[in-house]
């Protein structure tokens, strides 16, 4: 595309929550596009904290190619599933994206969430399944599911701007 940057990657920045922002925490995301869209539509909709467990690299070339300028302006956690406990303490409620959940659209959010999104696969893990507070869907008339970054971006976007 005709643009090289160098720049030093920060170490390993690990799980350190704000009590005024909402979070997408993401649970073995492996494809690097999906990433990528997770990224750049947490940005857009002032999901600036992205915890990462157990996924691609967020610094691999085709995460950072998806994300494009988003992946330098987010901040990006390495989590694990004992963060979530640290999350609730402190008042957050942990809403994951699953298609046997109710839909998005018909439940009451509260203003501190932090959301899950799994992996393309295989969904959530059995951890982070067991340690929803609400577990929210995207209607479909059609179709076996969404991959994860549409997913999360859908969901991002009605959390963040409302559903109507």
């Amino acid at each position: 595309q005709g643009i090289l940057a160098v720049v030093k990657i920060e170490d390993e920045t690990y799980f350190t929550p704000d009590t005024e922002k909402s979070y997408i925490y993401c649970d073995c995301i492996n494809d690097p596009g999906n990433l990528g869209t997770i990224i750049r539509s947490a940005l857009a909709t002032g999901f600036t904290d992205v915890y990462l467990s157990g996924c691609v690299d967020a610094y691999n070339p085709k995460v950072v190619r998806s994300a494009v300028s988003a992946v330098s302006r987010v901040n990006l956690f390495v989590a694990s599933i004992s963060d979530i406990a640290e999350l609730k303490r402190r008042g957050y409620t942990f809403v994951c994206a699953d298609m046997g959940g109710e839909s998005i659209f018909d439940v009451a959010l509260p203003e501190k969430i932090c959301l899950c999104v799994g992996n393309e696969a295989n969904g959530l893990s059995d951890d982070v399944r067991n340690s929803a507070d609400i577990t929210v869907s995207l209607p479909m008339e059609n179709g076996e599911s969404l991959n994860a970054g549409v997913c999360a971006s859908v969901m991002t976007y009605v959390i963040r701007y409302g559903k109507n």
